[in-house]
């Protein structure tokens, strides 16, 4: 298997781990000690700790998710490496009728900068992007996820006289 591979394995663990809601094997398995996480949403997420924090709060809110991704684009110089990919996640909000459609769908993107550890392939750095105007692809954006990717938490105010 290629270091790309490789890469690619990590990147796809990422998505599967936050699906199975497993928070201590997704950053034990796909982040860095030291690994910085930029949401665009505020100050940007450090370390494993407050990445699991960050995820564990968003449980509190969504009871399902489906991250797919696609378009990875990878680039490898020895132990360090370089990835652009894009992510279509489906979330299911806690209280929905378990049966109904994905209650809203966000597209976005991950850059991510990756070190090769003893243990494999790891983010050292994240940055999400929206794509879009807002990332929204379906469904109604709930007030905590306003502004992600960066986007403006306001883009669905509607302003009148």
């Amino acid at each position: 298997m290629s270091e790309a591979d490789e890469v690619r394995r990590t990147l796809h663990a990422y998505c599967r781990l936050l699906d199975e809601r497993n928070l201590a094997e997704l950053v034990q398995r796909v982040y860095t000690a030291d690994a910085v996480d930029d949401r665009k949403r505020g100050a940007p997420l450090s370390g494993p700790a407050e990445i699991r924090g960050y995820f564990a709060r968003s449980f509190e809110h969504v009871t399902a998710t489906a991250h797919i991704l696609s378009n990875v684009d990878v680039d490898v110089s020895g132990s360090r490496a370089t990835a652009y990919s894009r992510v279509t996640a489906y979330h299911w909000m806690i209280g929905s009728d378990p049966g109904r459609p994905a209650d809203f769908v966000l597209l976005g993107s991950y850059d991510d900068d990756l070190s090769r550890t003893p243990d494999g392939w790891r983010i050292s750095r994240r940055v999400v992007g929206a794509l879009g105007p807002t990332g929204l692809a379906a469904g109604v954006l709930p007030d905590v996820f306003a502004g992600f990717g960066g986007t403006d938490p306001f883009h669905n105010l509607t302003l009148t006289d």
